[in-house]
């Protein structure tokens, strides 16, 4: 019967401190399904299952964060996501106050061929994207990179291109210390963490000095095989 916004949850004393409601993990249930006995209390547990591990569901995590234009006056403002994955988003400017609305998904728009997804989809929505900048950095882990056979050097950040249904790469730069790479966004989005493939050993091209000294030392073996052999032949007769 009372309807509380994220909003309005923030405004109460105190709250705004609190770390799931600054990182906007909050969510609107019917009480019902929890505060009266009955057998409807599974359907409460489902729900609560849901909020808590939304990936074991087939369902996308949302987070909501608000941007205060009076904040980004004197700095940046800054929104982690440690959920499904982990996620970095430094507002840098706003023209106006707006909310952002991320959601972490397992599906989303097939990679290129060439590519591999790491980690999960990553949708951006805001209320007033005009004037809207942002710094976006999402983390990997070595085992991911490990697991995939994704080189760590060619992890870029890609936006789908609705008009063109294609993947688009960003600008983006790769901090091996953090473990996490970084693009400056514009607007907001669908975006994808995305690296190549490393090519198996076989694959690598061969250097031309090593190339070389491979056939010479091979030159050199065959020689010393037919000389011994003709020695051989020699002593029989």
């Amino acid at each position: 019967m009372h309807h509380a916004s994220l909003e309005d949850i923030k405004s109460r004393p105190g709250w705004s401190s609190i770390s799931a409601v600054a990182k906007g993990a909050v969510y609107l249930i019917d009480e019902n399904l929890f505060a009266r006995p009955g057998p409807r209390i599974v359907d409460g547990l489902e729900t609560l299952a849901k909020i808590l591990h939304p990936g074991l569901f087939g369902e996308a995590a949302t987070f909501t964060f608000t941007v205060d234009t009076t904040k980004l006056r004197s700095g940046i403002q800054m929104f982690n996501i440690s959920g499904p994955m982990k996620v970095d988003i430094l507002a840098i400017k706003s023209a106006s106050n707006c909310t952002l609305a991320v959601t972490i998904q397992e599906l989303g728009p097939e990679a290129p061929p060439n590519l591999k997804l790491v980690g999960k989809y990553l949708s951006i929505d805001c209320s007033a994207p005009t004037g809207l900048a942002f710094m976006l950095r999402v983390h990997y882990t070595e085992d991911q990179l490990k697991t995939l056979g994704v080189s760590e050097d060619s992890l870029k950040i890609y936006v789908w291109d609705k008009d063109g249904q294609r993947w688009m790469m960003l600008n983006s730069a790769v901090n091996k210390e953090g473990d996490y790479v970084e693009t400056t966004v514009t607007y907001p989005g669908y975006f994808a963490l995305m690296g190549v493939p490393a090519p198996a050993f076989w694959d690598h091209p061969i250097p031309l000095w090593l190339y070389i000294i491979s056939l010479i030392l091979i030159i050199a073996i065959a020689g010393v095989g037919v000389h011994m052999a003709h020695k051989r032949g020699m002593r029989a007769q």
